[in-house]
């Protein structure tokens, strides 16, 4: 047998035994199920991604960062335009939300002020909230 050919009878086999083998590819719904942790805010976001059915992980990653760069002002999150859904939201997840940013705060060491920067205003009722959280403002 020449080297071609024990080439190609190791390749066939190699085939053959991807064949045979059980591996079961997961959906991308699937995937973003196994990232669930039982955070309510997590998961919330997770179904709000998982419900927009994108058609290829580029699409999804363009959508996530105008998210960041842009925000729930851009309306691309069409249950959050507006102060009321967005309060309303705070209340359903203000535990959740509060330690994410007691983390961020504590990571960065900078205070909430100094985090936000322009964008910080003190008589917002969600910071004001906050404050019953957090001894950093």
């Amino acid at each position: 047998m020449s080297i071609e050919e024990r080439k190609i009878k190791k390749e066939l086999e190699s085939i053959e035994n991807i064949e045979n083998s059980s591996i079961e590819l997961k959906t991308k719904e699937e995937s973003a199920n196994e990232l669930k942790n039982g955070n309510e805010l997590n998961d919330c976001v997770l179904d709000y991604y998982i419900d927009r059915k994108y058609s290829n992980p580029d699409e999804l990653i363009r959508d996530m960062e105008d998210l960041q760069r842009y925000g729930c002002v851009s309306g691309m999150i069409t249950d959050l335009i507006y102060y009321d859904d967005t309060n309303k939201f705070y209340d359903n997840y203000k535990d959740d939300i509060n330690e994410l940013l007691s983390n961020l705060l504590d990571e960065s060491g900078l205070s909430i002020q100094e985090f936000f920067g322009k964008n910080f205003d003190n008589d917002d009722p969600l910071i004001l909230n906050f404050s019953k959280y957090s001894s950093t403002i």
